[in-house]
């Protein structure tokens, strides 16, 4: 299943053990992760976005960031701006004459 938790807790729900696995389940919205326990569903930590399947946490490629506020996926660094590893929280401005041809840069060229 998609990153799914246990909609429990209730005082008129059966205890967890009682609860049918499968049918139980809530699919958690689109950037957020179950949790290990699959109670809750969470946003995944800065500089990582949710695995398609919802179930964990990766690491953003080079040339991308998530900030954790206001970008929960990862997303292109803007143009003169740059990410040279994976996990990246925010880009990095280039600075004095160099620049980038584009969006998600994972470095700066010499007078662009």
């Amino acid at each position: 299943l998609r990153g799914t938790y246990l909609a429990v807790g209730l005082d008129s729900e059966p205890a967890p053990s009682e609860h049918d696995a499968l049918s139980d389940c809530v699919v958690c919205k689109q950037s957020l992760v179950s949790s290990a326990d699959r109670s809750t569903c969470d946003a995944c930590p800065p500089g990582t976005e949710a695995s398609p399947d919802g179930t964990s946490c990766a690491n953003c490629t080079a040339g991308r960031f998530a900030d954790g506020v206001s970008f929960t996926s990862c997303t292109k660094c803007e143009e003169d701006s740059f990410a040279p590893t994976e996990g990246s929280k925010i880009c990095q401005p280039c600075s004095g004459r160099r620049g980038t041809k584009g969006e998600g840069s994972v470095s700066c060229d010499l007078c662009r």
